[in-house]
């Protein structure tokens, strides 16, 4: 499989044409059917909406939008803030209204601090990092076979997921 990326400015269209044309030019369809659950994980770094450091609200509803032309087992999750600026991520998605579009949309949204986690050991360049994550296939109705996510994961995330997908632990 190879990788794709997409990068497309924000005009006046907004962020829905965006994230369509997106999925469309990494061909999300081969990928997703009418029966896949997709995880959309935004970045929700503070209690409150900051523009320019965490997803739009508005960002997030057009990921669930577009995402619902090929699914619609939808799924929204972020896990509580953890080092000295400490939140719980149910404040965030009563705050943020994605609890609202959750329930207009029919997204389930998971607080992935209060899902089982599991160590995943990997290398990355010549050292090796163990990284808890949560074990996504514990959340009611979802399951590795079908499960896609979406997301603005950290790069440690990121290679923490790599080594989980290429075991199945995910």
């Amino acid at each position: 499989m190879r990788h794709r990326a997409f990068l497309h400015r924000l005009s006046a269209s907004g962020y829905l044409t965006s994230i369509q044309k997106g999925l469309e030019w990494i061909k999300f369809g081969d990928v997703v059917s009418n029966y896949t659950r997709v995880f959309i994980k935004p970045n929700l770094t503070f209690p409150e909406y900051r523009p320019g450091v965490m997803t739009s609200p508005q960002g997030v509803e057009a990921a669930i939008l577009a995402v619902r032309e090929y699914t619609h087992h939808i799924y929204l999750g972020d896990a509580d803030s953890g080092g000295y600026n400490r939140f719980s991520m149910d404040e965030v998605y009563r705050r943020t209204g994605l609890w609202e579009f959750a329930e207009k949309y029919g997204v389930e949204i998971v607080n992935l601090s209060k899902v089982e986690r599991r160590a995943i050991s990997f290398q990355y360049k010549g050292r090796d990092f163990s990284v808890e994550l949560p074990r996504l296939s514990h959340i009611p109705h979802l399951n590795n076979a079908n499960l896609r996510i979406l997301g603005y994961p950290s790069s440690q995330e990121t290679l923490a997921r790599r080594g989980a997908d290429e075991r199945g632990d995910v």
